[in-house]
């Protein structure tokens, strides 16, 4: 059976049809007799710092390691043994591949990968093939996290859906934020314990390692409602300092952190996000701050949409392409009840009651307030204990058909009523 390989830095994930058979950043740890790769080298990076490389996968080229050995020389080569862990994992494989990596890149991906015993039976694009799984705006821009960069991807959608742009956004990836979240709590420490995890490689270790398995850990990004708070342990020489952070502060850290490609997307833009980008703290809030439109993708959109339409990406030999364009079952047009049901909420149902009334007819001894301007709904609140979808409200946010709030133990769901 043919399987799938996500490149993507971030989480470099093999899937076996509906089987997700690895999924782990593209990290390595260069030691004198071995590499780790993988979760194992993520786990040591910031106790072994130049030992540690997560460029390799991004940069793909025979540029020489800042330490190589007889193991490593260039970044080729940890992308070759990195594959080689996979292949007795699978024999053939699509690759996924996002529209930041140039025809040099790919060419050298393929020869790798045909080195490491991989058969590579075609090439995809990844905004193409994911975003396919749900109704798309007519044009649509998929934003995709990887370590370092972020690729914002533009898809033209009427009868095919076709990739026609794609633009990388440096410093706005998954480790630019991850710094960020750990350099706020390093602070929390600092001013709540007088203790800075940062200034040992061992705390600065259990710190990294916590922040990401909070917010990339299995399962994470999946949670309905996400913690509201982080809590953080930090043993260091047999003494374990404690602080809790709210989720709202590194959701604040985050949109600074994300402004650049917040920039990069035009007004009041339809966006995609995969369910990984999705449970990030602070991504999707910033976007829909922005006035932006967004549809999170299910967990396996990627896998379910190659699977779709294996036949039209394979391709072999000399003939062997960059799939950019598929056809399109789910489109949406301005006017359809699919597009309502993603822009345009028309009622505000109360779960505890089951009762719906109109979108702004406010519930009573709620702090907030639901307005309609035109087409678009807004919420108003200054009160910090109101969420929207689990995650602290921007100021006048955009509201979307699915968007819940919450205060106290009420819920109420914004819907898009027919007729």
């Amino acid at each position: 059976m043919t399987s799938i390989l996500d490149i993507n830095d971030c989480a470099l994930t093999l899937y076996d049809g509906g089987n997700r058979l690895y999924s782990e950043p593209a990290v390595a740890l260069i030691q004198n007799k071995n590499i780790l790769f993988g979760d194992a080298a993520l786990r040591r990076a910031r106790m072994h710092p130049q030992q540690a490389n997560q460029q390799y996968l991004a940069r793909l080229n025979a540029d020489p390691l800042p330490h190589p050995t007889n193991l490593a020389a260039n970044h080729a080569d940890l992308v070759y043994l990195h594959l080689k862990e996979l292949t007795a994992m699978a024999d053939e494989l699509l690759l996924a591949v996002p529209g930041i990596m140039s025809s040099d890149q790919l060419g050298v991906l393929l020869g790798i990968a045909q080195e490491a015993g991989v058969n590579v039976c075609g090439f995809v694009d990844t905004a193409v093939a994911s975003a396919g799984t749900c109704a798309l705006a007519p044009v649509t821009h998929h934003v995709e996290l990887h370590l370092h960069r972020a690729c914002v991807s533009t898809l033209k959608v009427n009868e095919q859906i076709q990739r026609t742009s794609a633009e990388e956004i440096p410093e706005s990836g998954f480790a630019n934020l991850l710094d960020a979240w750990v350099n706020v709590i390093a602070d929390r420490f600092v001013r709540d314990t007088r203790f800075d995890p940062l200034h040992a490689a061992e705390s600065e270790q259990q710190l990294y390692d916590q922040v990401y398995e909070w917010v990339l850990g299995p399962g994470s990004s999946m949670q309905p409602t996400p913690a509201a708070e982080i809590a953080i342990d930090i043993d260091h020489q047999n003494y374990v300092r404690h602080v809790d952070v709210p989720r709202t502060v590194l959701e604040d850290k985050a949109t600074q952190r994300l402004q650049r490609l917040l920039d990069t997307l035009p007004s009041g833009a339809h966006v995609t996000l995969s369910a990984r980008d999705a449970g990030l703290p602070g991504l999707r809030a910033a976007l829909r701050h922005a006035g932006h439109s967004v549809t999170e993708l299910p967990a396996d959109a990627l896998a379910a949409a190659c699977q779709q339409h294996e036949a039209r990406m394979r391709s072999s030999g000399d003939g062997l392409r960059l799939v950019t364009s598929l056809p399109n079952g789910n489109r949406l047009t301005e006017s359809s009840p699919a597009e309502s049901a993603v822009r345009r909420p028309t009622h505000l149902l109360n779960r505890a009651s089951a009762h719906a009334g109109a979108v702004d007819a406010n519930p009573p001894e709620q702090p907030f307030a639901i307005e309609r301007r035109g087409d678009r709904v807004h919420l108003r609140t200054a009160e910090a204990s109101v969420s929207l979808n689990g995650e602290r409200p921007a100021p006048d946010a955009l509201l979307h058909s699915g968007d819940e709030i919450a205060h106290g133990g009420a819920r109420y769901l914004l819907i898009a009523v027919e007729g």
